[in-house]
């Protein structure tokens, strides 16, 4: 390993959509960073995903090897970087998924920088560079979660977003710079982003040993913000990298497109609006509440009375401090 390269490891998701995974894996592998090592966790996905990446995984690679870990893994060596497959045995929620891979790359001396990315994004060949020059011109004892710019996958010269703002009266976020095309604006706003976006996070082996790894009980959305303002919170404020790109097919992974959200992401949504309030603003407590009622009442009503239903029981249950289990 050269020392002037410090060591990315980047973190990728999957559950059962393999095809999504292998096209962020195929951008990541045309990234010219040259200390780079691919994680990628199965998070337990009850379909043919596993056959599907490792057939994959074999057919670009040179030579693979079994590897002790607490899960099923091997390395698998190619031209441009080094892959890492981790075959969880069950899924406990998204943050538990990658913090199996965090977790692995942390054993690794030379892992100095992690970016997890959503298996639902591709990234610009330079993007690795510029977060690592960016990080380079910070303290790694004070630098936070480092975001992206994020483009939409489908409109790819149309921001996404460069972060969320969020709201703690109502514990709605929304995207910075959404539908932007004007990138000249973009540095202005970033003093409005509140959290990274969990979809492109980059960060240093020093946040990970300081603040720690994702909190798992949310299982599903609200752990990236918790994650941010646990670091914020020790000192490590959050940054935006503009020159890091990416291209983001949001809910990809978690819903289909141009389809009302799921039940599970719906019923996620309600439980941890409340528990994330709690934990952080429980004095915005009576005003969030009201907003997951109105989300339940207004926009899933109309079209599903029986989850509007279950969405109030699940909010009023997480605000008594009675444990409600998502699971998919």
């Amino acid at each position: 390993m050269q020392a002037d390269w410090p060591g990315v490891y980047s973190i990728v998701l999957n559950y059962r959509t393999w095809r999504f995974t292998q096209v962020c894996v195929e951008s990541l592998l045309a990234c010219s960073y040259p200390e780079h090592t691919i994680v990628i966790i199965d998070n337990a996905s009850p379909n043919d995903s596993i056959d599907h990446l490792k057939s994959y995984l074999n057919s670009i690679s040179s030579s693979s090897q079994s590897i002790i870990s607490g899960f099923p893994t091997t390395r698998y060596w190619t031209e441009n970087a080094a892959i890492v497959l981790i075959e969880s045995t069950a899924n406990n929620g998204y943050a538990a998924g990658n913090n199996i891979g965090l977790r692995w790359a942390l054993t690794q001396p030379g892992m100095l920088y992690f970016w997890v990315l959503n298996n639902d994004t591709s990234v610009a060949s330079d993007a690795i560079h510029a977060l690592v020059t960016h990080a380079h011109t910070k303290s790694r004892q004070s630098m936070g979660l480092v975001g992206s710019l994020i483009y939409n996958y489908d409109q790819p010269m149309v921001v996404q977003t460069i972060g969320e703002q969020y709201n703690p009266w109502t514990g709605i976020a929304h995207h910075v710079g959404s539908g932007e095309t004007d990138l000249a604006r973009l540095p202005q706003l970033i003093p409005n982003v509140s959290y990274t976006i969990g979809a492109a996070c980059f960060g240093s082996r020093v946040f990970l040993e300081k603040v720690g790894l994702m909190e798992e009980d949310y299982f599903l959305y609200y752990e990236d913000n918790d994650w941010s303002l646990r670091g914020q919170r020790q000192g490590m404020p959050d940054q935006v990298c503009l020159a890091s790109r990416v291209y983001h097919r949001e809910g990809g992974s978690t819903r289909d497109r141009d389809k009302p959200q799921s039940a599970l992401v719906e019923r996620c949504f309600a439980r941890n609006k409340i528990r994330f309030t709690k934990r952080y603003f429980p004095y915005c407590l009576p005003t969030v509440l009201l907003s997951a009622l109105g989300a339940a009442i207004i926009r899933v009503m109309p079209r599903n009375p029986r989850l509007a239903r279950e969405l109030l029981v699940i909010a009023s249950r997480e605000l008594l401090g009675l444990e409600t289990r998502i699971r998919p």
